[in-house]
């Protein structure tokens, strides 16, 4: 449901955001840096229920050269990125 969801419907969306996608993260370029959003599948997943987090990035990155820790290419892990959000719990579970 999650890989559904992420390729018919959040896709779409963030392409006509600028954004491009790699499986389920997704990365877009601004002048200083990237906007990256990552959605994180829960390990406890099973086929009644499926969970996951968004995690939300920027890279900026002169920030990353100084502290030498620069992407090579473009950041779909928010691993990659200067600061970082987890969004979890939007919906209250059942």
């Amino acid at each position: 449901e999650i890989d559904w969801l992420a390729g018919e419907v959040i896709a779409p969306f963030m392409k006509s955001h600028g954004f491009k996608r790699r499986r389920l993260a997704f990365s877009r370029p601004f002048p200083n840096g990237f906007d990256v959003l990552v959605l994180q599948k829960s390990s406890w997943n099973s086929k009644a229920d499926a969970r996951f987090t968004i995690n939300l990035g920027i890279y900026w990155s002169k920030a990353q050269e100084r502290i030498s820790q620069p992407a090579s290419g473009v950041p779909f892990s928010d691993n990659h990125c200067t600061v970082v959000e987890r969004i979890g719990f939007l919906i209250e579970p059942p």
